[in-house]
């Protein structure tokens, strides 16, 4: 509910941005540039604000050359612009490949341009002063002191947000840091300025400072860029981690500015911090799909719409254990991006830390609630997918492959001919998913092969000249265990593909890679969540790709261009699947949504991507538990024809490759006899598009034997949001009997080998 206020008078606006009107010319970290370009801190936080029907004051200095139409918006009151003679300020803006940035105003400026193009408390206007709310962007310390004393009238009425300029925050002394955080209700910093604020502390412990030593804020929020943000708010008495909107993101210049906009425009709507983040968490997605300021806001229908999306994506908001520090969590993988760290940790790694019930993640309810644990597991699942990309980032920047070249150098692979891929579930599926590219980049004979058929059926008549790929998450898994075992006991040289280095599986082998996953498992004090696998079959995609790689130039019998072709591609694997992952999801909750009562679902899929198949539908099995069939692309025409018609789903895999074609055959004959067809196509394939009746696309291309990585995105998600619709728990697993059962049968089957 908004909190009520005196009305404004006529002609007030509800809120006053205050702060430094730019043009940008951006370096970005691969070397590129754009120069010109329109911006400014008080102009993102405008156009932050405008999309929520607010009415906006902009108190600012503008000099000539800065396009009189990027200001000209409806709801936006000008009259505190004070135009100068001369050039508008000019920054450099200096991108890392990590995504930082650092301005640094142009020299022809001097010394005080900072302080020279930033209003003065006499540059505003009467009318602003008489608004509810105003918003402080990054100005030099002083001048943001003189503006905090201007604008009190304004604190009392309802409340100023300030985002701290980091060029002075390192060399504040703790008074100073006071006087401008006393006067203060809402306090903005992005994680960088949390660090020079208060050294060596993790986000969530400044906010608990903040909160203690300054009672006049209302709300603190940390920006975490891309991986959302942190927030305190008073009202509720938690920390929140939001995470951020999907976008297609295409220049973060300016993110931070329109969250804060976003946010004081939402605070002014609803009184409420969670909420007003959120709206600010929109208001940063709609600036960083383009480059430079938008030529017009965006609409308040286009706001709101964007709005329940994220909603629907992010479920009941969480608070943050108050034993979790941001830091700690990276102890689960050096791998894990910090937005899955964050989730983990919450479920695995603080809970280990606490006994009280305050500590652990009670949420404001009992952990034993079944509600919340559906919750919680859908969120740690969302998580792991949000993490694949940098994943991805650390593990293809050669990290992977030199722990692949030191695992090797364990091993005599003299006269190596034969490899066999072991392994039960996804991490079978792993290998079939690979094969294409042992074959293109290795030079061996390769056999993907299920662990019991391995260890029950083939082991005792192993080639001598073979070697054994045993593929193990857990590490645990018997079967595998076992077909390792007795392979080397058999003489071939054994590998174990895990993420657990102390593991039956590790120990039973020649030579151990790690993936550098975190488990599936996830153990507390009193309670176990299980995620389907997402992470983790990544893990042992990119370390089997890495193998046929290394095991390649080992044999001298494939071309060392060919392999360096085969690395540039599954480089580009990373940002197909960052920008797959904005791009898919509204679509699959979509999809989702409308399937929520299907009683079955065929999944199509040909070549590496029959692997696919199979991983959609044991994730289809895990989180919903519902009937769903793997269908190799030829064979549907053979057989789940006949049970083809009017209600039934069926799922086709079509990446450009080999199998198109046939794909696109299938698919005219599935609407011929009524069936719904779903393809997983390239964004650009129209011709696909044209035979389907919902498209989840995939933007961009790679080469075929690539696509398991690219093309698995929307299974895990789709998993994921028709358990939500449908509103079960993964596995069953509420159940602990069923729980117990399936780890005995995992875990803890007898062996045949010693």
């Amino acid at each position: 509910m908004a909190i009520s206020h005196p009305a404004a008078p006529v002609g007030t606006p509800d809120l006053v941005v205050l702060g430094n009107v730019t043009i940008d010319d951006l370096v970005f970290g691969d070397g590129t540039t754009r120069m010109d370009q329109p911006g400014g801190n008080a102009v993102y936080a405008v156009h932050g604000a405008l999309p929520w029907g607010v009415r906006v004051g902009l108190c600012a200095v503008a000099g000539g050359g800065y396009p009189a139409d990027l200001l000209a918006q409806p709801g936006l009151d000008l009259s505190g612009l004070q135009a100068v003679e001369g050039l508008s300020l000019r920054n450099w803006g200096l991108y890392e490949d990590d995504g930082t940035c650092q301005y640094v105003f142009r020299g022809i400026f001097g010394a005080d341009a900072h302080a020279r193009f930033s209003p003065l408390p006499a540059s505003i206007p009467d009318a602003f002063l008489g608004a509810r709310y105003a918003h402080l962007a990054p100005v030099p310390y002083g001048r943001a002191l003189e503006l905090l004393a201007a604008l009190d009238g304004v604190r009392r009425r309802g409340g100023i947000s300030v985002d701290p300029d980091v060029r002075y925050l390192a060399a504040l002394t703790p008074s100073e840091r006071d006087a401008l955080l006393t006067g203060l209700t809402f306090f903005l910093p992005s994680l960088r300025e949390v660090a020079l604020l208060y050294p060596g502390l993790a986000p969530a412990e400044a906010l608990r400072l903040v909160r203690d030593a300054y009672p006049g804020v209302r709300v603190a929020a940390v920006k975490l860029a891309a991986e959302g943000m942190l927030i305190y708010d008073r009202e509720r008495d938690d920390i929140v981690h939001l995470p951020a909107a999907p976008a297609g993101v295409v220049d973060t210049t300016g993110a931070g500015d329109a969250f804060c906009g976003g946010f004081l425009a939402g605070y002014a709507l609803s009184g409420d911090g969670v909420e007003a983040a959120m709206r600010g968490i929109v208001s940063a997605s709609f600036i960083v799909e383009s480059y430079g300021v938008p030529a017009v806001a965006p609409s308040r229908q286009a706001a709101e719409e964007r709005l329940a999306a994220y909603r629907r994506l992010m479920g009941r908001v969480r608070p943050v254990p108050h034993e979790q520090s941001w830091s700690e969590s990276a102890q689960l993988s050096p791998c894990a991006a910090p937005a899955m760290r964050q989730g983990l940790a919450g479920a695995a790694h603080s809970e280990q830390r606490g006994s009280s019930a305050e500590n652990r993640l009670t949420y404001r309810q009992r952990q034993e609630d079944q509600e919340e644990c559906m919750d919680r597991e859908k969120e740690l699942m969302l998580a792991e997918i949000a993490a694949q990309p940098p994943y991805l980032d650390e593990c293809l920047n050669g990290a992977m492959e030199q722990d692949v070249a030191r695992g090797l150098e364990q091993l005599d692979l003299a006269g190596l001919r034969h490899l066999y891929l072991i392994g039960c579930g996804d991490s079978h599926y792993a290998g079939l998913a690979t094969r294409l590219a042992f074959q293109r980049y290795c030079g061996l004979q390769v056999e993907p092969v299920q662990a019991l058929e391995f260890s029950r059926y083939l082991v005792d008549d192993l080639p001598r000249d073979a070697a054994v790929l045993a593929v193990s998450n857990s590490g645990e898994v018997t079967r595998t265990v076992e077909g390792a075992k007795l392979a080397r006991a058999r003489g071939a040289r054994t590998i174990a593909i895990t993420a657990a280095p102390e593991s039956s599986l590790a120990r039973a082998s020649d030579a151990v890679i790690l993936t550098k996953t975190p488990p599936n498992i996830k153990e507390g004090d009193d309670r176990i969540i299980v995620t389907p696998g997402t992470l983790t079959y990544l893990g042992s995609l990119v370390v089997l790709y890495e193998l046929a790689f290394a095991l390649g130039r080992l044999s001298g019998e494939v071309d060392s261009m060919r392999i360096a072709a085969g690395r540039r591609e599954l480089a580009r694997t990373t940002e197909i699947v960052r920008a797959t992952i904005p791009l898919v999801t509204p679509a699959v909750d979509s999809y989702a949504e409308a399937a929520r009562g299907a009683t079955e679902f065929y999944v199509l899929g040909g070549g590496p991507n029959y692997a696919t198949a199979l991983v959609a539908v044991a994730k289809l099995f895990e989180a919903v538990r519902t009937p769903a069939s793997a269908v190799e692309m030829e064979e549907w025409a053979h057989e789940q024809y006949f049970l083809t018609g009017a209600g039934t789903q069926s799922i086709v895999l079509a990446p450009p490759g080999a199998c198109r074609d046939r794909a696109l055959e299938q698919m005219r004959a599935m609407r011929a006899v009524g069936g719904t067809v779903v393809a997983v196509a390239a964004a650009d394939d129209r011709e696909v598009a044209a035979h389907a009746d919902v498209v989840l696309p995939v933007p961009g291309d790679v080469a075929e034997e690539f696509t398991p990585i690219t093309y698995k995105t929307w299974a895990e998600l789709f998993a994921c949001y028709l358990a939500h619709h449908r509103n079960v728990t993964f596995f069953g697993f509420d159940h602990s009997a069923r729980r117990d059962i399936n780890f005995q049968q995992i875990f803890a089957s007898a062996s045949t080998a010693v």
